[in-house]
C-alpha cells in the first residue's frame, strides 16, 4: 500500500521483524563469538530491496536498507575480532510460501492461488536475464561460502542473488 496509507503498526511490525531481530541477534551472537575468541561469520539475508526502493513497500524496504547499513557498521565493528558480516540479497525466490498479496490478488481475479502462483513465476521469470527464478539452493550456497572459511576475507559486502536483475 502506499505510504500515505500505510498503519503505523505495521511500519513497526515489519521493522521489528528485518531490522530490530537482527540487530538483536547480531549483538547477542557477537558478543559470544567475542567471548570464545575464535573470529565467526555472521550472514544477513537481505533483499534486492535493500538496494533500491519500490513503490508500496515501504516499510519493507526500508527495513532491508536498515539491514543492508547494519551488515556494512557491524562489519567495521566487529572485524578486530576476525568476525566478518555480510549479506545475501534474494531478489525472486520460488519458493512455497504463502504471501498475502499473491492470495489477495487471486481472490480479486477469481483463480486458484496456485494457479495464479504458477502464472505469476512464470511472468516473473521472463523478465529475469536468467529466465528462471532464484531456488533457495542458489540463495543457500552463497550463505555456506560467506560462511565458510573460503568467506574469511570477505566483509561488509551486500550480494544479489537475483539473476541479473539488479547490478548494485
Amino acid at each position: 500500500m502506499p505510504v500515505t496509507e500505510l498503519p503505523e503498526e505495521v511500519w513497526d511490525h515489519v521493522m521489528t521483524i528485518n531490522a530490530t531481530a537482527v540487530f538483536q541477534c547480531t549483538k547477542y551472537t557477537a558478543r559470544h563469538m567475542i567471548a570464545q575468541g575464535q573470529g565467526g561469520r555472521i550472514v544477513n539475508i537481505g533483499s534486492d530491496c535493500s538496494k533500491v526502493g519500490r513503490a508500496e513497500t515501504d516499510a519493507y524496504c526500508a527495513s532491508k536498507f536498515a539491514l543492508h547499513g547494519l551488515t556494512q557498521s557491524t562489519a567495521l565493528d566487529l572485524a578486530p575480532y576476525d568476525i566478518t558480516v555480510n549479506a545475501v540479497c534474494p531478489g525472486f525466490v520460488n519458493t512455497n510460501r504463502l504471501s498475502y498479496w499473491e492470495r489477495a490478488e487471486a481472490e480479486k481475479r477469481g483463480v486458484p492461488h496456485l494457479e495464479y502462483r504458477a502464472e505469476l513465476v512464470k511472468q516473473l521469470a521472463g523478465t529475469l536475464p536468467l529466465r528462471r527464478l532464484a531456488e533457495p539452493e542458489d540463495v543457500a550456497y552463497l550463505v555456506a561460502f560467506l560462511a565458510s572459511k573460503q568467506g574469511a576475507y570477505i566483509t561488509g559486502q551486500a550480494y544479489n542473488v537475483n539473476g541479473g536483475q539488479l547490478f548494485h
